[in-house]
């Protein structure tokens, strides 16, 4: 998970990943292979979490209103607390 006012925080993720990012989401967490994990700020998918495998190129962007992801997305989590509870195996 990325934090705030670390050496490789959110702010410098945003800063350097912008052309990666879609509107109004932000990174949250990477994995080993530089993919990330997103939180939607968009009015019909606010607090959605998305993983985001980098290396896949997108022929359209992100579409929340008509609920459209591009290839390289795939929701995970409808909130954060469902992320937390997927991460751990029962």
């Amino acid at each position: 998970f990325f934090g705030i006012g670390r050496k490789s925080d959110i702010l410098d993720k945003i800063d350097n990943l912008s052309y990666l990012l879609p509107k109004n989401m932000f990174p949250i967490a990477d994995t080993p292979a530089g993919n990330m994990f997103l939180l939607s700020v968009h009015e019909e998918s606010y607090g959605n979490i998305y993983y985001k495998d980098h290396e896949i190129e997108d022929s359209f962007e992100f579409n929340d209103a008509k609920n459209k992801l591009p290839e390289s997305m795939v929701l995970v989590a409808n909130n954060f607390n469902d992320f937390l509870e997927k991460l751990y195996d029962n």
